[in-house]
């Protein structure tokens, strides 16, 4: 119901949500517990649920392989030798933003950064079928 909020938020979602479910009577307690439920700290909740949201956290997933040690065990052949020290050669990092379920249409985002400047450029990708990549319109 409160889509694993942090304490803090969960804090201030208990003072309101309470008085509503008492309301519409989906919960009954005591005034004890109410008011335990109430002045609960945001470090008290966070401690309190601790084990119960480590088993909901994704663990190990990722798309992504790691560039840096890859980079300098493969030798990479490109158009021009590769200098850090000027301007226009990047690192490229594609993130797929899948929520944990690989099925179905999820975005990616490309982020391609100069390695000499830092200047990055960011763009949202629907997919990733080769020549047919749309990308979505940026303001």
């Amino acid at each position: 119901m409160s889509d694993y909020l942090c304490g803090k938020r969960l804090h201030v979602y208990i003072r309101e949500i309470l008085p509503v479910l008492e309301k519409f009577n989906e919960i009954h307690f005591d005034e004890e517990t109410k008011e335990k439920l109430i002045s609960v700290s945001p470090a008290t909740i966070d401690r309190l649920l601790k084990n119960e949201k480590t088993k909901f956290r994704l663990k190990g997933r990722s798309l992504t392989k790691p560039g840096t040690l890859l980079k300098h065990s493969i030798p990479i052949r490109t158009f021009s030798e590769w200098n850090e020290l000027e301007p226009g050669f990047v690192e490229a990092d594609l993130v797929g933003h899948d929520g944990g379920n690989l099925r179905g249409e999820f975005l990616y985002s490309l982020d391609v950064t100069d390695v000499h400047t830092g200047w990055t450029e960011t763009t949202a990708i629907r997919n990733k079928r080769g020549m047919d990549i749309q990308c979505i319109e940026r303001d």
